[in-house]
């Protein structure tokens, strides 16, 4: 089994990589890290629960750093690798494509999502229960029509 990279491993690699790290103004990420090669920009952004990839192909604008040191963002795709439930190794695949994309090739793991929020389990479990439930008044309906019909049946018979 591999061993995971470490998250400050990762970082220290981004800025090996030639990524700036930045501070986000959004509260979604507690650090940045953008590189820019020709025409695209790539912002590696961590979270609590995972690392989100900002892509942006054939930049023009979207980005914007204020004291040279806080970043806000619009527009560009974004992809959101969750460590919940993930298949892969998330600091793994970051190290991946952040090494790839310093040497100018963009990597298709960009662009594919990995694992779940935790949120989204949340959801489904919620969901589950109130199926189950549906599904257990369902079956208590059906019980009772059952016996109307068997009490109708009954009533016939006299």
């Amino acid at each position: 089994m591999k061993k995971a990279l470490k998250l400050n491993d990762l970082m220290a690699h981004l800025l090996d990589c030639g990524f700036r790290r930045l501070k986000p103004k959004s509260n979604t990420w507690t650090s940045a890290f953008v590189l820019r090669v020709d025409n695209t920009v790539l912002c590696i952004l961590t979270r609590k629960n995972g690392i989100d990839l900002r892509c942006y192909d054939n930049y023009k604008s979207g980005i914007s750093i204020t004291d040279g040191q806080y970043i806000s963002m619009q527009g560009g795709s974004i992809y959101r690798n969750n460590f919940n439930e993930s298949t892969n190794l998330i600091t793994q695949k970051i190290y991946v494509i952040a090494k790839g994309f310093s040497k100018g090739k963009m990597h298709d793991a960009i662009r594919m999502e990995d694992g779940k929020s935790s949120a989204a389990i949340a959801n489904i479990d919620k969901i589950n229960r109130l199926l189950d439930i549906d599904s257990l008044t369902r079956k208590s309906e059906l019980d009772e029509s059952r016996d109307y019909a068997d009490a109708i049946e009954f009533d016939a018979e006299d």
